[in-house]
């Protein structure tokens, strides 16, 4: 099994033609063709069939294809950690950022990462599950950096807690609850929240639950921080949020924290990998400034 034979198969995979691979690459027809032999003979399996409609993968196909970029993916972040060590050049950190860190700590922890590699290569994507969890799992990101969780890890990914946040009940200024002292005086409210789905409470449901009240009913479920914080500002809509995420957005949007009693549960920010991958230098650093000033910062 050749780089070149797990680059034309991709292609392939990517594009359905043999044409269109072999323009993409670029590489002759007949190149393309001899390599997808040479690996289909090497695996001992088909892994295309050609038919009117262009390329389709078998199913030994369909099942080589993830392992295929990832070992493409590994193979380029191999080659990067070495010219990182040998001359300081060539890191790549490709990272999914949750909103509230994005919106608090990405910027601080972002230029410390750059003042130590100033050039590195930094892909940001924000965190939008699953299609985060779908690009680490083949390779695409290195890291997805999640605020606490709202179901139950894959057995190929695996988890790190760094640090914990502190929450907060939010609610625009003029909602007639603002200045509510208990959390039972608020479980008839409408809320906006990220409900899990599941059997489990999800980390803002467990604020109710953690003292002994049900969750409420009249529940919109939200996965966006971004919609979360326009809705809010309109609407008369209660939420949770991260303490550290309401000192730098809740005074531009109007939004206040209400004076509860009660201490709520904080949620944890954790690092998602794919279980038993090796972290290059540069992901690794990364994750240490984040865990180092989360910990500071909370």
């Amino acid at each position: 099994m050749k780089f070149h034979q797990l680059r034309c198969f991709l292609a392939v995979a990517q594009h359905r033609s043999i044409r269109a691979a072999a323009r993409a690459l670029p590489l002759s027809q007949p190149a393309v063709t001899k390599s997808l032999r040479e690996l289909e003979h090497d695996l001992g399996v088909p892994l295309v069939v050609r038919g009117v409609a262009g390329v389709q993968l078998t199913e030994f196909g369909e099942a080589f294809r993830l392992r295929a970029s990832l070992l493409m993916q590994e193979s380029s972040r191999a080659r990067e950690e070495l010219a990182l060590i040998r001359d300081g050049v060539g890191a790549t950190l490709s990272v999914a950022v949750g909103s509230t860190v994005a919106l608090t700590l990405l910027p601080r922890v972002l230029a410390a990462f750059k003042q130590a590699y100033p050039r590195a290569q930094v892909n940001l994507w924000e965190d939008v599950q699953p299609s985060s969890l779908d690009r680490l799992r083949d390779g695409t990101l290195d890291l997805v950096v999640m605020q606490g969780t709202t179901q139950p890890l894959d057995p190929d990914m695996e988890s790190q807690p760094l640090y914990t946040l502190d929450s907060v009940v939010g609610a625009r200024a003029q909602h007639p609850l603002v200045r509510s002292r208990s959390l039972r005086s608020l479980l008839d409210a409408e809320w906006l929240l990220p409900s899990s789905g599941h059997d489990v409470h999800s980390p803002s449901e467990h604020v109710f639950t953690a003292h002994g009240l049900p969750v409420p009913k009249r529940i919109t479920s939200c996965y966006s921080l971004t919609l979360a914080l326009a809705l809010i500002k309109e609407m008369d809509y209660l939420s949770v949020f991260a303490a550290s995420l309401a000192r730098t957005e809740f005074g531009r949007h109007g939004l206040k924290a209400l004076p509860l009693r009660e201490l709520l549960p904080a949620s944890t920010v954790s690092v998602i990998r794919r279980r038993g991958s090796q972290a290059t230098i540069a992901a690794q650093a990364f994750v240490d400034m984040l865990e180092r000033m989360g910990k500071q910062a909370h």
